[in-house]
Parts: C-alpha cells; sequence; structure tokens
C-alpha cells in the first residue's frame, strides 16, 4: 500500500497557484519604477521551479537586480545561471523570460508545497507623455497564468516630482484574482522636478517615416502615370454600338478567322483559342466533331498537306501517327508519358498571325525592365541586409517569393481589366484595391510595428521591405496597361462593341442567332448565355435537328442561313446542348498533363496578447 500511495503521488497531476503576490513599488524622480516583487507560490507535483514573462513593450527596458528565496528566517540570496542546475538558480532570457530552480529532478515531487521568493527589477521607459502630464498605465499583477491568486498587495510611493491628478492610495489590495486577470493602476501625474523624466518613446525615426512616404508616394505616382498613360491611348473612350447589325458583323469581326478575333479580343492565348479553332474548323468542314459525356470524337475531312500554320500543328497533335480520325480518350492515351499542350503548340504561330492581321503594335516594354531592376535591386538589398546581420538567412528567400505571388494574385484584377475593353473607371477602381491594400498594409506594419520598435529593423533590412513591396505594388499597377498602342486599342473596343451586340441578340427571345455565328460566340466568351438562349428560346421545332458541330453545315462561315440548330445540343438536350459540345472540347484543348508527384507538409502557429504596460506572466516549468 506504500508503494501504491507513492505511485500515485508521483503521478498527481502539477499545479500551482499563488498564497499570496505582495509588491512594492516605487516611482523614481527620473521616470523608472523600481519593484519588489514578493510571491508565494504553492507547488503540486513535479515542477522543476517558477516562471515569470515579463510583458515589455517596444523602447522599454529591464534590468534585473536579482532574486532571494525566504528560508523561514531571512531572505536566502539566489544565484544567476544560466544552466539553472542547481537549487536557487535563476536566469533572465531573452529579456523578457525569468525562470528559477526550485526542484531537482531527483527530489521527491511538491505536495501542496509553499515557496516565497522576492524578484527585484526596474523598468524604464513606462510612462506616457502627452504634452505636460505622465500618465502611469502599469498592470502589477501578471495575467498570463494558468493558477489563481488569491491575494494581492500593491504599496505604492511616488517621488515628490510627481503630482497626481487623482486621488492615490499607498496600498491596494485584491483578493480572488483567477487566471486571466490582472490588477491595472492608471495615474495621470504632472512633472514638477527639473530634469526630463524618461517616458516610453513612441515617435516615429526618419527612416520609417521615408519608408512609410516611399511606399505611398510609389504607390500613386505609379497609378497617376498609368492613368494618364491609358487615357491618351484611348482606353477611357466608351464603347458605342450604335450602327451594328449583321452586316456590320460580316464586314468587321466575321472575316476574320475566330481563333484570331479571341486573341485579339481577351488579349491572350490559352485553351478557349483551341476550342474556337476546333469550332471554326468544324463550320469550315475541315473537321467533323461530335461529343457526349465522354470526351468529344473528330474525323479529318481534308488531306493534312493542304493545311498550314497553326492549323496543320494542332491537326498533326491530334491526329498523330497519320491518322484521320481522334478522340479525347485516344489522346490522353497517347500522349500519357509524355503530356500535351496545344497552347503551346499553336501559340507562336498564332501571336504572328494576329499581330500580322490586326493594327497590333506592342506597347512599350520599358514598363516590364522597370519591374525586373527594381526586383533585382530589392533582391540585392535583402542580400546586403542579411550580410550585414539585419535577417535572418530565411528572409532573404522568402521575402522576394512573397513579392512575387502577392505580385501575381494581385495582378488577376488587371489581366481582367486588359481583357474587358468595354471596363472603365470603375472597373479600374475595382482592379486597383489589392494594390492599394498592399501598400497600406505595409505601411501600416512599417509605421506600427517596425516605427515603434515592437520589431527591429536595420536601414539595410527596412529598405529591402520597401523595395520588395514597391515591386509588387508597381507589378500590380503595371498589369492594368494595355499591351497594345492606340490604334490597337481602338481596334479591340470595336470587337468589344461587336460582343456587346451579339450578346444583346442572345437577351432577345425573338432573335434567331445562325449556326455560323458559333465560333465567334466561342471567341468572344458569349458559350454560356449562348447555351442559356438555346435551353429557353430556341424556336420551336429544333429541338430534335441535328447539331452543325455534329454533321458541319452546308455553307461557310459567310452562309446567310438564320436557321439555328443548337451546336451540338445544350443543358436541357436538342435546341440546347451546345453547351455538351463545348465542354467536351473544353476538354480535349485542356491537353494532357505530363506525370509529375508532389508532396506536402504543414505546420502550426500560436498567438499573443497584450494589454498595459508591465503584466505578463508566471508559473512553473
Amino acid at each position: 500500500m506504500i508503494l501504491l500511495c507513492l505511485q500515485a503521488a508521483a503521478q498527481a497531476p502539477r499545479e500551482l497557484y499563488w498564497d499570496a503576490l505582495v509588491v512594492t513599488a516605487h516611482l523614481n524622480a527620473d521616470g523608472s519604477l523600481t519593484i519588489v516583487e514578493e510571491q508565494t507560490i504553492v507547488f503540486s507535483g513535479d515542477w522543476n521551479g517558477g516562471e515569470r514573462r515579463f510583458d515589455m513593450r517596444p523602447r522599454q527596458r529591464l534590468s534585473l537586480d536579482g532574486m532571494s528565496r525566504w528560508t523561514g528566517s531571512r531572505w536566502q540570496p539566489m544565484r544567476e545561471d544560466a544552466s539553472l542546475g542547481s537549487v536557487d538558480d535563476y536566469w533572465l532570457a531573452g529579456d523578457k523570460t525569468l525562470r528559477w530552480r526550485s526542484r531537482l529532478p531527483s527530489d521527491p515531487p511538491f505536495a501542496h508545497t509553499p515557496v516565497r521568493y522576492q524578484l527585484r527589477y526596474t523598468l524604464d521607459g513606462i510612462l506616457l507623455h502627452d504634452g505636460d502630464r505622465f500618465t502611469l498605465d502599469h498592470a502589477f499583477a501578471f495575467p498570463d497564468r494558468t493558477g489563481r491568486i488569491d491575494r494581492f498587495e500593491l504599496a505604492l510611493t511616488l517621488d515628490p516630482v510627481w503630482q497626481p491628478l487623482i486621488g492615490v492610495s499607498n496600498r491596494y489590495s485584491a483578493a480572488g484574482l483567477a487566471p486571466g486577470k490582472s490588477f491595472v493602476l492608471t495615474i495621470p501625474m504632472r512633472y514638477s522636478g527639473t530634469g526630463t523624466p524618461a517616458a516610453r518613446d513612441e515617435s516615429r525615426s526618419p527612416a520609417v517615416q521615408v519608408a512609410v512616404l516611399a511606399i505611398a508616394s510609389v504607390t500613386l505616382l505609379s497609378i497617376f502615370w498609368m492613368l494618364v498613360s491609358e487615357r491618351r491611348k484611348g482606353r477611357f473612350v466608351p464603347v458605342q454600338t450604335t450602327g451594328i447589325d449583321d452586316a456590320w458583323l460580316h464586314e468587321h469581326i466575321f472575316k476574320y478567322p475566330a481563333e484570331m478575333v479571341s486573341a485579339a479580343w481577351d488579349d491572350s492565348i490559352g485553351p478557349s483559342e483551341i476550342v474556337t479553332l476546333i469550332a471554326r474548323m468544324t463550320v469550315e468542314r475541315k473537321l467533323e466533331s461530335s461529343a457526349d459525356g465522354s470526351g468529344m470524337a473528330l474525323r479529318l475531312l481534308v488531306d493534312r498537306e493542304t493545311l498550314t500554320g497553326y492549323e496543320r500543328k494542332l491537326v498533326d497533335a491530334l491526329f498523330f501517327d497519320g491518322r484521320s480520325s481522334t478522340s479525347t480518350a485516344a489522346v490522353k492515351q497517347h500522349y500519357r508519358k509524355t503530356g500535351l499542350d496545344l497552347v503551346e503548340i499553336i501559340r507562336a504561330d498564332l501571336a504572328a498571325a494576329v499581330k500580322a492581321t490586326f493594327p497590333f503594335a506592342d506597347a512599350s516594354s520599358f514598363h516590364r525592365v522597370k519591374v525586373l531592376v527594381l526586383f533585382v535591386a530589392a533582391v540585392g538589398v535583402a542580400i546586403a541586409a542579411w550580410l550585414g546581420g539585419e535577417l535572418p538567412g530565411p528572409a532573404v528567400f522568402l521575402m522576394p517569393v512573397g513579392s512575387l505571388i502577392l505580385a501575381f494574385v494581385s495582378s488577376i484584377g488587371g489581366r481582367r481589366f486588359r481583357k474587358h475593353m468595354d471596363g472603365g473607371l470603375h472597373s479600374l477602381g475595382l482592379s486597383l484595391l489589392p494594390t492599394l491594400v498592399i501598400a497600406a498594409a505595409v505601411a501600416a506594419f512599417v509605421w506600427n510595428e517596425v516605427g515603434s520598435g515592437a520589431i527591429e529593423l536595420g536601414p539595410m533590412g527596412l529598405a529591402s521591405v520597401v523595395a520588395l513591396t514597391l515591386v509588387a505594388v508597381v507589378g500590380c499597377v503595371d498589369s492594368l496597361r494595355s499591351g497594345q498602342r492606340r490604334e490597337g486599342i481602338a481596334f479591340r473596343k470595336q470587337l468589344t462593341a461587336g460582343r456587346l451586340y451579339l450578346l444583346s441578340q442572345l437577351a432577345t427571345p425573338q432573335r434567331v442567332p445562325r449556326d455560323t455565328w458559333y465560333p465567334w460566340l466561342l471567341a468572344f466568351d458569349l458559350g454560356a448565355p449562348m447555351n442559356r438562349w438555346s435551353a429557353g428560346s430556341a424556336p420551336a421545332g429544333h429541338s430534335d435537328t441535328s447539331s452543325v458541330l455534329s454533321s458541319g453545315p452546308s455553307s461557310s462561315a459567310s452562309s446567310s442561313s438564320a436557321s439555328w440548330s443548337g451546336f451540338g445540343g445544350g443543358e436541357s438536350g436538342g435546341a440546347g446542348a451546345s453547351g455538351e459540345w463545348a465542354a467536351a472540347a473544353s476538354g480535349l484543348a485542356a491537353g494532357v498533363s505530363a506525370p509529375s508527384s508532389s508532396g506536402s507538409n504543414g505546420s502550426g502557429g500560436g498567438s499573443s496578447s497584450g494589454g498595459s504596460s508591465g503584466g505578463g506572466g508566471g508559473g512553473g516549468w
């Protein structure tokens, strides 16, 4: 039974609380606060000793004068030793966490054992200064603890140079302070001495002020410069659809290949151009296509030797090994080991055709070069800060990567703005929101955290943060710039006007679009509106007609036929089944991913909180 009791005692849970916390504090003439803190801690379990965590604010200083333990008759001085190898050793780590040893690992566990300690320390920079007033706002009981404080007492004295503006007692007390509760004393005062007392320095250094000014000014100047440049190009001229009819469409849009219209309208080349190209070649009877739930089937209707440019490259990629028919399943099976990127196969030839056909002189590349030079310079400054000991090694890698990620994510709105030429100043403002958020967030971080001293950054470290922020900001702003000159902008607005007209036709139930419009509807990203129209507004008698993309039309894109056959079906079957064809074509256009492997890992984090000066935490370890 003795052994069982000893085992139970050894396995008892660790608990502690404070029987008493008695604080004696004196506010000196120089503004420092001298404190003697007596803690009577009641330990239960295999604790090593006690712990006191100080909540030090930026530019506050802690001077530990020593520790003692009450032996029952006197205060026994304790020994400062970082190893904490012996009972009564103490050590202050990082100027914030004080630990002391109360028990060796070989000693029996504590059993409701009270131990009384005395901590002596001085705090500087705790007063708040506002005009001719100073304020002592200090937490004399540390709230960050797991145990209760049964009895709290505070004896506070002030040097005669301090004249409190409210009534001040020489002694304060409280009972039953639960974990998380503190004892905060706030006393406004005037200073009648001749010197200058130390107060919390909340001013911002010139380096911090320049950094915030640089972020704000470069952000605003970049936006202003972009606005002036785009206005000169005619980017904000309203898109007009007045006077557009079917004849206008044939004269200004339908005479161009649909995939070239698609690339010109959205200023990009991607899978949508592949889908548009397949649709156009099907309408022109170069291909025959059909779609179902499993994918798309294609048949080559012409001699591939008659095809040139990107048409030939697409056909050679899809109709591999000289075959005349193919399917989504066959393509995936054939390229399962090597992968297939149809966009890259046609990109160069299609881009060259767009540039040769349309008035698309490239805009100046100065802005791209500017961002690149700024990024290289920012990385160089970060490396210099690391070599100078102002930044840790991982930050030199993580900060540039974070800057690039921010620039990429925030430029999504810019790419959408460039794509839709009918977007005006309101759309531009929405696209600029991520840029403004980045600039404001970093400026606030520099002002509040670095400026207050909560995070110490040297001049080179601060410069690297500012430079990498400007990389993201300037990159986001420049993502809004059009890639063409004034003539190209005007032509893209003409294409946008045609798109708006087509969209208005799909919104008119009485209007019957023509089958041969289909590739250009896809080119303008109107597949979804067209599918909704065909599902709900197609004329009676067409719900079971054959799809023009399944069998091919009887005429070319210039046909004047006014019939609507549904373009391969739709959401509700029959006249609305074009969505099925488009989905199958998109699946084929996506290509085949090359084999790859990936892994993942995870990490966790924590949180912290704060309040008035002083406070902190305490307990055992």
